[in-house]
């Protein structure tokens, strides 16, 4: 897919719908595991994984290039946990909007450990280490 169409799917996607799929799948994944502190994030990528998968380290952008300097983790647009289901599906949609901006052909559901994640430089960013794909969204 070239750059136009990517940039296409992203801005024909309807949001709410996604973010519906997207909470089912974690409330989903909570239930399987009978985990409740995961880290969430979504993560665009033009690589292809599967449900289960790592996806490598990601490295330091300065001025639109990528550097050598690998990180600790991955690279992810994190969606904040709320209690009530309304505000979890603004959340998501949030993170949905922000997210847009990295159009890459891929979009995936990440999770991670509370512990194994922080703070990254982009806003909503985080940095997901030892996290796994959740669900593959498209």
């Amino acid at each position: 897919m070239d750059f136009k169409e990517i940039m296409a799917i992203a801005d024909n996607m309807d949001v709410e719908a996604t973010a519906e799929k997207i909470l089912a799948e974690m409330e989903k994944a909570k239930e399987d595991e009978c985990l409740n502190f995961y880290d969430w994030g979504l993560r665009n990528d033009d690589r292809e994984f599967c449900v289960g998968d790592s996806i490598p380290n990601s490295y330091n952008w300065y001025d639109g290039e990528m550097s050598d300097e690998e990180l600790d983790g991955v690279c992810a647009t994190q969606i904040v946990i709320e209690n009530s289901r309304e505000k979890q599906l603004k959340n998501i949609a949030r993170a949905l909007r922000i997210n847009k901006a990295y159009y890459n052909e891929h979009l995936y559901l990440m999770r991670c450990e509370g512990d194994n994640s922080h703070v990254g430089e982009d806003e909503q960013e985080i940095i997901m280490c030892d996290a796994e794909v959740v669900a593959v969204i498209r």
